[in-house]
């Protein structure tokens, strides 16, 4: 082959391999600079959820003590709802046994009252007849 030919050859494939390398240099830089916005996306993503993080922790510790508190008072209210519900069965039952006192203590003076009213009644329909 022609000495011509060759150097003409290698000169054409020294500039293709020339701009194949400021091709790859260019989208290399264009690489680098898409991953340098995507890492400055995250650092601000990063920075932005950081207080959303701490004002959630926040918020679950703060729902955490409503919820002990709420426990508290109901615990609190049952047991008043018990001591009431103790104190009434036994004004109840109390009253119970007073009524029941009480009937069997005057159910007989009464039934005597009315026997002796049905006899003075029976003693007045006889005497005036």
């Amino acid at each position: 082959m022609n000495p011509v030919i060759v150097d003409i050859f290698i000169i054409i494939l020294l500039i293709a391999a020339s701009a194949v390398c400021i091709a790859l240099l260019y989208g290399l830089k264009k690489i680098i600079q898409s991953v340098s916005m995507l890492q400055k996306d995250i650092n601000e993503l990063s920075t932005s959820l950081k207080p959303l993080i701490e004002s959630t922790q926040l918020l679950t510790e703060n729902i955490n003590q409503i919820t002990e508190e709420t426990k508290s008072q109901l615990n609190v209210s049952k047991s008043i709802i018990n001591d009431v519900r103790y104190r009434a069965d036994k004004i109840l039952d109390l009253e119970n046994k007073v009524r029941d006192g009480m009937e069997n203590a005057v159910m007989p003076f009464i039934n005597s009252l009315s026997a002796i009213r049905k006899a003075f009644d029976a003693f007045w329909k006889r005497y005036n007849n």
